[in-house]
């Protein structure tokens, strides 16, 4: 599986409120764990820069 689509994974399992282990998702995924915190840490960044407004809303 690519990076967008485990990010999406991910973040559909967050939006859905299930709680995700990092070990479970790098053996469904079939990624190393390290692969999975750094993803996680993505997801969480884009949020950061939401919130301080850093992304621009499309017109």
């Amino acid at each position: 599986m690519e990076k967008p689509e485990r990010l999406l994974y991910i973040y559909t399992r967050l939006l859905n409120g299930k709680t995700i282990s990092k070990e479970a998702l790098s053996q469904k995924l079939q990624v190393n764990i390290r692969t999975i915190q750094r993803d996680i840490s993505d997801i969480n960044n884009l949020f950061m820069k939401i919130m301080n407004g850093m992304v621009l809303k499309a017109k």
